[in-house]
């Protein structure tokens, strides 16, 4: 595989893990499990609906007929809340991406740009998602002459997400349109996103 570095720091010893899961995945046929979806715009309210008074009885209506929820009727929102798309839910972290051959210099570039924005960022949080950050490029052709793209994200950041739409909003907010464009249409068959849990092959030492 080759590098294309997104973070600055070495991770040794994990590119034939990575190398070997991305072929594995490749080999199965399996599709993506999820592809991240852009920012969705706030709902527009309804002109119409806003000034009709007659609208705004009923719901005024229904919302009295409904019984008010007590404090343990309400559902707890931290175990029971779904983790954004791009959340690891282990200790490290691996993403893979399907790109057009055509659209490799694309996602490159957005990706470049996004390392650049958070190693810059006056944000400590941001610049610690490069932290444990690399993205490789297989060598062999993926399906169809697809490039297939690895990230590996060793040690991943708690809770931080690292999907692509989320980073360009908070890194380049008046880039972001524009790169996220050209990040979506670089996409071939998608992206994948595996939570991975270390395993000690090395015998601890004896005290």
């Amino acid at each position: 595989m080759q590098t294309a570095a997104v973070g600055s720091t070495r991770v040794n010893g994990v590119r034939e893990a990575c190398l070997l899961a991305a072929v594995l995945v490749a080999a199965s046929g399996a599709l993506p499990a999820h592809a991240f979806q852009p920012p969705q715009p706030p709902t527009e309210v309804d002109s119409q609906q806003s000034s009709d008074p007659a609208g705004s009885e009923q719901v005024a209506d229904a919302a009295e007929e409904q019984p008010a929820e007590t404090d343990a009727e309400q559902p707890a929102d931290a175990e029971g809340a779904e983790q954004p798309a791009g959340t690891f839910e282990a200790p490290a972290g691996l993403i893979l991406s399907y790109i057009k051959s055509e659209g490799s210099s694309d996602f490159e570039r957005v990706m470049t740009r996004i390392g650049a924005a958070l190693a810059g960022s006056e944000d400590e949080e941001r610049r610690e998602l490069l932290s444990g950050w690399r993205l490789y490029r297989a060598r062999e052709p993926g399906p169809e002459g697809e490039v297939l793209y690895v990230w590996l994200i060793d040690p991943a950041v708690a809770g931080a997400d690292y999907a692509v739409p989320e980073l360009l909003g908070a890194a380049l907010p008046d880039e972001s349109q524009a790169l996220f464009d050209a990040f979506s249409a670089a996409f071939g068959s998608g992206q994948a996103l595996m939570n991975l849990e270390p395993v000690e092959i090395v015998p601890a030492s004896p005290e």
